[in-house]
């Protein structure tokens, strides 16, 4: 049965009867301008997450972040991790011994990438960020070389009175206390490397396939990878494509040769 939304008597709240947990809107409109948002957070707690980002030197990539479970008490998190294979099984060890893992489900994609779904404990911060509207443009949990005490957040929020201000008192501390926005700037998609890309260019950097001279061939990359030797070569030069296209601004290959004029 699906649940009603109702108004509690005695906050004026909107709650779900099924879950008893607030509401906020289903959807707002499309055409609301989005900014970013730098939060100053202080000090994060301890967090599986950051412990392995500080301890090993993975490439993490946050798949999925959301409140789950019974009246969304729970943080359900999906996570691609990359590095190297003798870390990767280091860290899969520490992670089973954590006692503070509701739920903890490890894929090995390959021998240097492991898809990692875990369930915790949800965070009030996050819960309260959550229900304001807005989205994560970086991860709280992740390693940060900002100064101890002071950490930031990356968040994106439609650019509304109401969101704002959700955002502004989510970590209301003393009255009087200033907001922890600390920066606010219109939100710009990046154009970025797909997720299958980025893994390829990280694996082949790293086993030396752009070293000079060369440590390793395609013929390698594409077996740690678990991919075929044409794919492999594929996702790097596309890859390769959109860096030269999108970081330095170099021209398209159309516009090099003009119309009508084969490739040089």
């Amino acid at each position: 049965m699906k649940g009603r939304v109702s108004s509690g008597r005695r906050t004026g709240k909107k709650v779900d009867r099924a879950s008893g947990a607030p509401r906020v809107p289903r959807a707002l409109p499309v055409d609301l301008p989005l900014v970013e948002l730098d939060v100053d957070v202080g000090a994060s707690p301890p967090h599986w997450l950051r412990e392995l980002t500080g301890r090993w030197a993975f490439r993490v990539r946050v798949e999925t972040c959301r409140p789950t479970g019974a009246r969304s008490g729970s943080l359900l998190q999906v996570v691609e991790i990359t590095g190297d294979p003798g870390d990767l099984g280091e860290a899969e060890r520490h992670l089973r011994q954590r006692a503070d893992l509701e739920e903890l489900t490890i894929l090995a994609l390959s021998p240097s990438r492991r898809y990692v779904r875990t369930v915790s404990r949800l965070p009030s911060l996050c819960r309260r960020i959550f229900q304001s509207g807005a989205i994560c443009g970086t991860c709280r949990f992740s390693a940060t070389d900002d100064p101890p005490g002071r950490e930031r957040w990356t968040l994106v929020a439609p650019r509304t009175p109401a969101v704002l201000r959700a955002v502004a008192t989510a970590q209301a501390g003393p009255e009087g206390a200033p907001s922890p926005i600390r920066r606010m700037r219109r939100f710009v998609p990046a154009r970025t490397l797909t997720p299958r890309q980025t893994t390829a260019l990280e694996t082949a950097y790293r086993l030396g396939y752009y070293a000079f001279p060369r440590r390793t061939n395609l013929q390698e990359v594409s077996r740690i990878l678990g991919v075929s030797r044409s794919t492999t070569a594929e996702l790097l030069r596309r890859a390769e494509h959109k860096m030269l296209f999108h970081e330095l601004g170099l021209p398209r290959p159309a516009e090099l040769r003009g119309p009508g004029r084969p490739l040089p």
